[in-house]
């Protein structure tokens, strides 16, 4: 008997493939698009935001027109348009108002729009903007004799120029460029009072301070009785004195100039002919608002920034 060997057959084992490439979450490429996009949109929006800030600057100082408005109880209103809204007109508002107007917002949902305008006048209406519905307007229309008058004090004035009193000289609705010259030269004339206020004056008070430190330095250094401490307040108090005299010239002056630049004013209406007189040197420009040419306006507008960079 012989043994018989049997052998088995060989196995075969599947054959693995490597792919090439990986999964792209594995990479982070998609990461990489969606953070890219967002940088891109975040500049995009810095960027809009930068342009909308330039646009808004660019036109702050174009000089607009100046609407005078007609309300239905006979109310006079005159300002610069600042801007319209949509509102929700309240019920007690609604019941006074004729029945076409209440019909009219009625078709509307119950919105009306309104405008507001910037009537400036401060010291004589206490508030610099005034808001007006349409269905309030009986008429809006632009005289070309209104002003848009700049002024240190209390803002903006919005009316009609009456008169300029040059020093006894009263001109009644003076030209524009009569007003301009007699503002050139209030200016002047503020000025020449702002030197010596903000110049020899101060230098002048300055000096007397500086003295008073050093009398008190000597009387902390040597003693307040001391020799020395005695006559260094000696020596402050005759500077001083020369100081102090000049001080009061200087004051004078100052008065004087003053008293000379009152004689010369202007006249101001506003739109419900309450009338405003102040010396010309407080005014900083004037213009006709709505009888301006294009050159005349741009003349204002970079007059404007001109200001507003130099001062």
């Amino acid at each position: 008997m012989s043994d018989t060997t049997t052998s088995a057959a060989p196995t075969t084992l599947p054959t693995v493939r490597r792919r090439a490439g990986s999964d792209l979450s594995a990479r982070g490429e998609p990461y990489v698009w969606m953070m890219g996009a967002a940088l891109v949109i975040g500049l995009g929006m810095i960027m809009s935001l930068l342009a909308y800030v330039f646009y808004v600057g660019t036109t702050t100082f174009w000089p607009q027109r100046v609407a005078t408005v007609t309300t239905l109880d006979g109310r006079m209103v005159a300002g610069e348009v600042f801007r319209s809204e949509n509102y929700k007109v309240p019920s007690g508002v609604l019941e006074s108002l004729p029945a076409e107007a209440r019909e009219k917002i009625a078709a509307n949902l119950g919105v009306a729009n309104r405008t507001l305008y910037r009537v400036g006048n401060y010291d004589l209406f206490g508030e610099d903007f005034v808001w007006v519905a349409d269905f309030e307007k009986k008429s809006v229309t632009f005289d070309r004799a209104m002003f848009f008058v700049e002024r240190l004090e209390w803002g903006a004035f919005i009316g009609k120029v009456k008169s300029i009193d040059l020093a006894g000289k009263v001109i009644e609705r003076p030209a524009l460029d009569t007003l301009n010259a007699a503002i050139r030269a209030g200016a002047k004339r503020r000025r020449a009072v702002e030197v010596i206020e903000k110049g020899d004056i101060n230098d002048v008070n300055h000096a007397l301070d500086e003295l008073r430190l050093e009398a008190r330095r000597a009387e902390i250094d040597y003693g307040t009785n001391s020799p020395e401490a005695i006559a260094e307040r000696g020596r402050v108090q005759k500077q001083s004195d020369i100081l102090r005299s000049q001080y009061a010239v200087l004051e004078k002056k100052v008065s004087d100039l003053r008293s000379a630049d009152e004689r010369f004013t202007i006249s101001l209406e506003a739109i419900d002919g309450r009338t405003k007189t102040l010396s010309l040197s407080r005014i900083v420009r004037l213009y006709p608002a709505n009888a301006l040419r294009a050159d005349q306006k741009w003349s204002v507008y970079f007059d404007r920034w001109v200001e507003f960079l130099t001062s």
